[in-house]
């Protein structure tokens, strides 16, 4: 997880060395191989999860050790799902603001977003719809647990679109959190990161990458 905090104009350098990294991650082979941990086990595992459990049998993790006085809820364990460590973090950093507005770019189940809407005010979600999640590998998997921790939330917006094209003026200057979490590609990262600058409300406003 990577946070940045401060004006547009004085992150640009450290975004240019971040972008210098991401290249070489890329470029490395231990990056692809590493990063091939969603396998058709982990799949069918996680089907066989959410047919044999509820969410009133899912974990609470407690991390007052850690990040004070936070915990996690929900939080699974499934492939694709940010550390614990990281749902504190975020809880933690929105905790800092009052009424904090919060975005995220990249949320699928939700277990951020919903960890995150318990603290903030408000909360927006911009992620693929359904039908884009049926168009990739394992899509019938991914769309029907999209929005599966959030879509009863009432300080959540879902905005069903894909981040690379998506008109984000009506929001710039609006949130005190942005998280970016979706398309791990560079182009997607850069352009995320990009349209994220503008979305910061002011000095004091934090961007947060995972898994860049």
């Amino acid at each position: 997880m990577i946070l940045l905090q401060g004006s547009p104009d004085r992150n640009m350098k450290y975004l240019k060395g971040l972008g210098r990294i991401i290249t070489m991650l890329l470029l490395s082979p231990r990056r692809w191989l590493t990063s091939l941990h969603l396998t058709a086990k982990d799949w069918h595992f996680e089907r066989r999860f959410f047919q044999q459990t509820s969410p009133n049998t899912w974990r609470k993790v407690a991390l007052s050790g850690y990040v004070h006085e936070e915990t996690v809820d929900p939080y699974t364990s499934l492939p694709g799902t940010s550390e614990p460590t990281d749902l504190a973090l975020l809880q933690s950093i929105c905790r800092r603001y009052k009424a904090c507005h919060y975005l995220e770019i990249g949320s699928w189940r939700g277990e951020s977003l919903a960890n995150v809407a318990r603290v903030a005010e408000k909360c927006v979600s911009i992620s693929l719809g359904p039908q884009a999640l049926k168009s990739r590998k394992k899509g019938e998997v991914a769309s029907s647990q999209l929005n599966l921790f959030t879509k009863n939330l009432s300080n959540v917006k879902h905005i069903e679109a894909d981040s690379r094209t998506f008109d984000f003026r009506p929001w710039h200057g609006q949130f005190d959190v942005v998280f970016i979490d979706g398309n791990h590609g560079y182009d997607a990262v850069l352009s995320d990161t990009k349209n994220a600058l503008k979305l910061l409300r002011n000095e004091q406003s934090v961007m947060i990458w995972h898994d860049c």
